[in-house]
């Protein structure tokens, strides 16, 4: 969904929220003090004819897992793209569709499955959150202004990337910049191709993402957090939301 690129771009200005690439000023910028009412958007509409082939290719990645695998490692290892097979769930027609449908997002739009308030407290050049339900997990980040980095779930998450999405092609309808902190244990999980390493992979992997939406100047804010222990996935989630 996203594209992601290092180098500074020139400054964005949305009414009084700014990328400036200037980390510290921006943040500031973007996470306002106080309480507000945030929109969680993490419920996404799409056409009826992707949603038919996306099920069907579900269900044949379920049906035909040892394949599908070794599929994901010659695409890996090779660069070329799956070969149509009936493992796919789907014949080659539809296949060729949904290939075409996988190249761009006109038909799917992100959309808020509700709103919540948020409680944002900065002390000392630290940022703190206060939320409940979906947003609970907010309740475990922080983000420490002077050293740069972001705690999350008790993980110290480093920034590993500035954002460029420059076009309006993606489920927000917007260009946006910003900013990406991960944790990730190990650093750099390659998840296993066959079924038998897989039983004994584990992992544990958190993001934050915060960034500006061109058209609309809101601040987009998504965590995300991924743990696998044993080839078992134990916690799964990702939340955007926008204010």
């Amino acid at each position: 969904m996203f594209s992601a690129c290092g180098q500074p771009l020139s400054n964005i200005t949305s009414g009084k929220k700014k990328i400036t690439r200037e980390l510290k000023q921006d943040i500031a910028s973007l996470i306002p003090s106080g309480t507000m009412t945030v929109d969680i958007m993490d419920e996404v509409t799409m056409s009826p004819r992707r949603e038919e082939l996306q099920r069907k290719f579900m269900l044949g990645v379920k049906m035909n897992r040892e394949w599908f695998m070794e599929q994901q490692k010659l695409v890996e290892t090779t660069g070329r793209e799956i070969t149509y097979d009936p493992k796919l769930g789907m014949s080659k027609p539809e296949w060729e569709d949904y290939k075409q449908l996988a190249e761009n997002m006109s038909d799917m739009k992100a959309i808020s499955s509700g709103k919540v308030q948020v409680t944002v407290i900065k002390e000392n050049d630290v940022i703190s959150f206060k939320s409940d339900g979906k947003l609970s997990h907010l309740n475990s980040v922080t983000i420490d202004l002077k050293n740069n980095v972001v705690m999350f779930a008790n993980n110290t998450l480093n920034l590993v990337d500035t954002i460029h999405v420059a076009s309006d092609d993606n489920v927000f309808k917007s260009a946006w910049r910003g900013y990406k902190w991960q944790f990730s244990n190990p650093e750099n999980p390659v998840m296993p191709t066959s079924q038998t390493p897989l039983e004994s992979f584990s992992m544990q992997l958190y993001g934050l993402t915060l960034g500006l939406f061109e058209k609309t100047g809101k601040t987009y804010m998504e965590i995300s957090g991924s743990e696998v222990s044993n080839g078992v996935q134990t916690l799964r989630y990702k939340i955007p939301i926008v204010f």
